[in-house]
């Protein structure tokens, strides 16, 4: 984020172009290694990505921007904080399972998993997703026919593109409404 003149907060942008002082990036991670041709077009990519390559080149990227003073904060890590709050973690719970094709008894059974992990787990979750035969206490019809690698959460693999997901008006935040689910 930039600042010319900081809020009162301290947070907020007012250039495109002024000193870059603290940028959130998400390193690329297990949710990308979830792509596979079957499923890489509705997961809104052209092909199945080298992970380790552009985990190499994430951690560069952030080496340069900390060389220059800039504060780097990592995505999954503030997720995993935000987790550690029970109003948080039940409504990102409840988003994450609020699919019509889950039904009842599945939503149910999710959001029992989902709860049962620590925060750390439960952030990581949310972003890799969780398969099918990766679900703990997985009942009901839904389930039953779902097959082993399907997922009941969706992996994140668009998180990387963390500028698309929100936007700084001066010292207030808005978070989009990206057109397409898999964003």
């Amino acid at each position: 984020m930039t600042a010319a003149t900081p809020t009162p907060a301290g947070l907020g942008v007012s250039s495109e172009v002024g000193r870059l002082r603290t940028v959130l990036l998400h390193r690329p991670g297990d949710e990308l290694r979830r792509l596979t041709p079957r499923n890489n077009d509705q997961l809104l990519f052209d092909g199945v990505p080298w992970v380790d390559r552009a985990q190499e080149e994430h951690d560069a990227f952030a080496a340069a921007l900390t060389a220059r003073g800039v504060e780097v904060l990592h995505l999954d890590r503030l997720l995993a904080e935000v987790m550690d709050s029970p109003a948080a973690r039940a409504e990102v719970i409840a988003a994450a399972v609020d699919d019509p094709r889950l039904g009842a008894t599945l939503q149910h059974a999710t959001t029992a998993h989902l709860d049962g992990l620590a925060a750390e787990d439960l952030a990581r979750a949310l972003v890799v997703g969780v398969a099918h035969d990766e679900l703990r206490g997985g009942r009901g019809l839904a389930y039953e026919l779902m097959t082993r690698g399907e997922f009941v959460v969706p992996p994140l693999p668009n998180l990387m593109f963390t500028r698309d997901s929100s936007v700084w008006v001066g010292g207030q935040v808005a978070v989009t409404s990206l057109a397409m689910p898999a964003r």
